[in-house]
């Protein structure tokens, strides 16, 4: 492996990581506005710390699978595949909680505020 694929990995592994660790601040401070202080919208607060937990694992998983593919490329292996597979399916859990809930509130007759993340009778 040459100098250039090492430091490619390592470049991109510790970016990955470093939005990782943002994402999962944002998160966090996402979630305890959802539940601490009195604010007008909990739960677009708390939908928003499920995408910044969910962007911070994909940026994780994406960092690990790219990572292990720079040395084996073009061959990739089941876990690195797994890995992409895992960061993709964890990337659409808030956009598809997001369109359940909307659409049962819509099947239910109320109206979706998608700013204010909830259902409106």
């Amino acid at each position: 492996m040459g100098r250039l694929q090492t430091t490619a990995r390592w470049v991109v592994l510790v970016f990955c990581l470093g939005m990782a660790a943002l994402y999962l601040n944002s998160s966090l401070y996402s979630a305890w506005v959802s539940s601490g202080p009195p604010n007008p919208h909990p739960e677009a607060w708390l939908q928003r710390a499920l995408v910044h937990l969910c962007f911070a694992g994909t940026f994780s998983l994406v960092g690990i699978a790219i990572f292990r593919l720079v040395t084996s490329f073009p061959k990739v292996g089941f876990l690195t595949a797994f890995l992409g597979a895992l960061s993709l399916l964890l990337l659409a859990i808030p956009y598809a909680r997001e369109f359940l809930l909307s659409d049962a509130c819509l099947d239910n007759g109320g109206r979706w505020n998608k700013a204010e993340f909830r259902c409106e009778k």
